[in-house]
């Protein structure tokens, strides 16, 4: 999934909306069953910042692993 999406020069964003349960919101906040009290590990560890667009922008979609 994520080699097509990478493929067609798509967006973490794009990855995130193809998991099952998994929305992002017109504010581009993560939802898990419509709960957006969700938090992002980036190697097992909280990202640290502030918004989810920001972490979106900085993590490019060859480093993404299944």
């Amino acid at each position: 999934m994520f080699q097509d999406i990478i493929a067609k020069g798509g967006s973490l964003t794009e990855v995130l909306q193809n998991l099952p349960s998994v929305s992002i919101s017109s504010s581009g906040t993560p939802q898990i069953r419509g709960d957006d009290n969700v938090t992002i590990l980036v190697n097992s560890k909280p990202s640290g910042l502030t918004s989810s667009t920001e972490l979106f922008s900085t993590i490019p979609l060859k480093k993404l692993k299944s």
